[in-house]
């Protein structure tokens, strides 16, 4: 969840007309975002999801999409993406990756990235036909520095909306659900952004007035199976929307590769949260081991990322940035020790580990 709903409500029941690029990112805007091109959208916005999260969720998403040998559903060579109800995708090779490879559990597929692994080459090759599954730092990849020639304090210190890139403003869009609740804030998240944006575009006057003739019709929109984009029924993409089963459970040891196989993702996500300054490298917690005074500093920040990446929060209300900053600092904190290179391997870090279920 998060991509197909957050479009539907910023262009569809706010009004906001976005651009939007999914499941992979689109190499000519990328290109044209890179050259600073004429026209080109000046404010990048990016859902941020745990990256296993969203790893699983994807996993789930292939399988169900993709036609089972016993399959009674319509088949069809490529498609079946808004009506996974009633069509399948027939691909022998992803049958053969999902079902009997992996045995249709995301965490065999995990524990197969760790790096120990020795079939950790085909894995590799495996998870990125997962196609949902693209990596943040993948999407992200232009705010990465690669120029050694480029002057990054010089950078810190100019404007950023002058920047070489062609992104004036850059807003996280968090999809997290905190420890002890039982929804995400995504939806206040997504309100909020609407009237960002739209103050952004026509002032803080037309903004109220827009946002209150908006109310009545946001009170009866519900995320119904079928919502309509551009005119066009579309399913929800969301394995847990078609199938009642229960999903299997990550296994410590899958969670644990996965967390290391995105190791960069939560690097970038950290990079978000932080400024540049020297004294603010990393981000400190407990361990993980039952030792509650024992604190490590586990997750460090990317380095050479272009300045805007700062400003991931920085939009909205205070409030709101407060609570854009919560919810990414609440990803980091979920999985952060099974980034503690320290111990050793995940299979030593797993059976060192006393792990309580959320």
């Amino acid at each position: 969840a998060g991509g197909g709903t957050a479009i539907v409500q910023l262009s569809g029941t706010h009004r906001t007309h976005l651009q939007y690029v999914h499941p992979k990112p689109n190499p000519k805007i990328v290109q044209a975002l890179k050259s600073n091109a004429k026209d080109t959208p000046d404010t990048l916005i990016i859902n941020v999801r745990d990256p296993i999260d969203r790893f699983v969720s994807a996993f789930r998403w292939k399988l169900l999409r993709t036609c089972a040998p016993n399959d009674t559903r319509q088949k069809t060579k490529r498609g079946g993406a808004h009506m996974v109800d009633t069509l399948c995708e027939v691909s022998p090779e992803q049958n053969q990756i999902l079902r009997e490879t992996y045995e249709g559990n995301p965490s065999i597929l995990g524990e197969a990235l760790c790096d120990d692994f020795k079939g950790r080459e085909k894995a590799l090759v495996d998870a990125r036909t997962i196609t949902h599954s693209t990596k943040l730092i993948e999407w992200l990849d232009l705010l990465i520095i690669k120029d050694n020639s480029v002057n990054l304090p010089s950078l810190l210190s100019s404007n950023l909306s002058a920047s070489s890139i062609g992104i004036s403003d850059f807003m996280a869009l968090p999809l997290e659900t905190l420890l002890g609740s039982e929804k995400s804030l995504f939806e206040q998240h997504l309100k909020h952004l609407a009237h960002t944006l739209i103050h952004k575009k026509y002032g803080k006057d037309a903004m109220e007035k827009i946002m209150t003739q908006l109310e009545p019709s946001q009170r009866n929109v519900k995320r119904k199976l079928k919502l309509k984009v551009n005119g066009k029924e579309r399913a929800r993409h969301s394995a847990s929307t078609y199938t009642n089963e229960t999903p299997p459970v990550l296994t410590p040891l899958g969670e644990c590769c996965l967390a290391r196989y995105f190791e960069d993702d939560y690097r970038l996500i950290q990079s978000m949260l932080v400024t540049p300054s020297p004294e603010e490298t990393t981000l400190s917690w407990e361990n993980g081991y039952g030792d509650k005074k024992a604190e490590k500093k586990i997750i460090h920040p990317l380095e050479n990322v272009h300045p805007i990446l700062h400003k991931a929060c920085s939009w909205g209300e205070e409030s709101q940035q407060e609570l854009c900053r919560s919810d990414l600092l609440s990803i980091l904190k979920r999985r952060a020790h099974y980034l503690d290179r320290s111990v050793g391997s995940c299979s030593d870090l797993v059976s060192k580990t006393k792990y309580s279920r959320r």
